[in-house]
């Protein structure tokens, strides 16, 4: 590599043979380590980013759902501890490498971000190797046998591993294990009365799997999954254990409704407006939302005293008025931003929790604009992430409120807008109606995996891969 390449000067460290490979690292004035494996035109990079450790850093080590590399030196005299945040393997050809270097740089910057926002949880402090003094360089990159530790992804080719699957009964006809692979459920839709029977079997087997599910749930169809099903038919099943599931029950109020996300004309969903005196109080509203961008009830109500004039003094009373409607039937619903880690473990190996908002007791307009947050909230983290696989799925058993075949309001506009686009960064969506012609067109005919009750039991499965087969479905695991 070329010591003038992106992100240099680069200085060269090591270089050698490792096991029949050309291999050399790099470290530039930012203390970034690159290691380089080469065979023939291919190179295999890893980028790293090392910190010192103090603290009990092997339980973040546990934690950290990325790339780490963790080094410790004890000497008679004293003890240091290092972690090294890294891109992982990236396999490419020579000349692209300056391309490659940017795109490794701003990723570990991401995953730097990510580590040290974990490290919040634990008792550790890390200090970015720039930072501390020059000796703790010198420590980490003293002796070859360290150097060797960062040698990762030698292999120029990825190892095949089987994917994880969900069971969710048996074929119709062949009686034979019905079972799809997790990644198939990135876009699914399931249609039919009894169709919440089918999405908590598919929540069930998410979760075995370590992917978070997210379900918006109207009528606690979903409340009871932390408990075991007591009527579970073993004799039926007997390769089958009845489990409660890691259920983490999220009041709509600690979701929370960002009004800067949300914007002026779901908000006025959510206000209800009817009236001339309504619409005129709204648009004090609207025009304070847009000038201050307020963020909570409280900060809107500010931002409307600030606004208005002797021409709209009276709707703006009005207006105020309206928001503290909203406060008091809804207390602490509309108090800033929603932190997606409630919702998802972004940051952390946790995973097959089922996160379920309780939408319970409220009007829809509150419901569309708990899910709005929420779903864009989420979208908005994975967006910033570097994420393998399946990390979660947003289940909404009665998406026809919120993904209807005409949309006409605004935030129904937006919430397909974001369900559409989960997909593309790490997120999945499986969305239930009575009939197909209650969604919106295009998420349905972009389904990975299509479900549709025959009978009360029996479903027609159509995955996108493959052709449709009819299962009898499992029983639930959960209660």
């Amino acid at each position: 590599m070329d010591r003038n390449a992106s992100h240099g000067p680069w200085r060269e460290i090591f270089s050698g043979k490792w096991e029949g490979y050309d291999v050399e690292l790099f470290i530039n004035p930012e203390k970034i380590i690159v290691v380089n494996i080469y065979s023939n035109d291919d190179v295999v990079s890893v980028m790293s980013k090392f910190f010192l450790a103090e603290g009990n850093y092997l339980k973040l080590v546990d934690a950290f759902d990325g790339f780490l590399i963790a080094v410790s030196k004890k000497q008679p005299a004293s003890k240091v501890n290092f972690l090294g945040v890294s891109t992982g393997p990236v396999y490419y050809k020579k000349e692209l490498i300056n391309e490659k270097l940017e795109e490794m740089y701003d990723l570990l910057e991401t995953e730097a971000e990510h580590l040290i926002e974990v490290s919040k949880a634990y008792p550790v402090n890390l200090t970015d190797l720039l930072h501390a003094p020059e000796q703790f360089s010198v420590t980490l990159l003293e002796e070859p046998i360290v150097l060797v530790s960062f040698v990762t992804g030698k292999k120029l080719v990825v190892s095949e591993k089987k994917e994880e699957s969900v069971f969710l009964g048996f074929k119709s006809k062949t009686k034979e294990k019905a079972e799809e692979p997790v990644s198939v459920f990135s876009r699914t839709s399931v249609l039919g009365e009894n169709r919440k029977n089918a999405m908590k079997i598919i929540a069930e087997g998410l979760s075995i799997n370590g992917v978070t599910v997210v379900v918006f749930d109207e009528d606690n169809f979903f409340s009871e999954m932390a408990k075991p099903n007591l009527d579970f038919p073993h004799g039926e099943y007997p390769f089958l254990q009845p489990v409660g599931m890691p259920l983490k029950n999220i009041d709509p109020a600690d979701v929370n409704c960002d009004i800067r996300l949300v914007g002026s004309k779901v908000f006025k969903e959510v206000l209800g407006i009817r009236g001339e005196n309504g619409l005129e109080a709204f648009r004090v509203i609207e025009k304070a939302i847009e000038e201050k961008k307020p963020s909570s009830v409280a900060e809107l109500e500010e931002a409307v005293i600030e606004v208005m004039d002797e021409k709209v003094k009276f709707y703006a009373f009005r207006a105020i008025r309206m928001l503290r409607v909203i406060e008091q039937r809804f207390p602490g619903l509309f108090t800033g931003k929603t932190d997606p880690s409630l919702l998802v473990p972004f940051y952390s190996k946790t995973g097959g929790v089922i996160s379920r908002v309780d939408l319970s007791n409220l009007p829809l307009g509150m419901k569309k604009a708990i899910v709005f947050s929420a779903v864009n909230s989420l979208l908005e983290a994975a967006r910033n992430r570097r994420i393998i696989g399946l990390k979660a799925v947003i289940m909404l058993p009665n998406a026809a409120k919120y993904c209807p075949r005409e949309p006409e309001k605004e935030s129904e506009k937006r919430i397909i807008e974001a369900i559409n686009e989960l997909p593309e960064h790490g997120l999945g969506y499986c969305i239930g109606a009575d009939y197909e012609v209650d969604l919106f067109e295009e998420l349905v005919e972009t389904s990975t995996l299509l479900i549709e009750f025959i009978s009360a039991k029996e479903v027609a499965v159509k995955p996108v891969t493959k052709k449709p087969y009819r299962v009898i479905l499992r029983p639930f695991l959960s209660a």
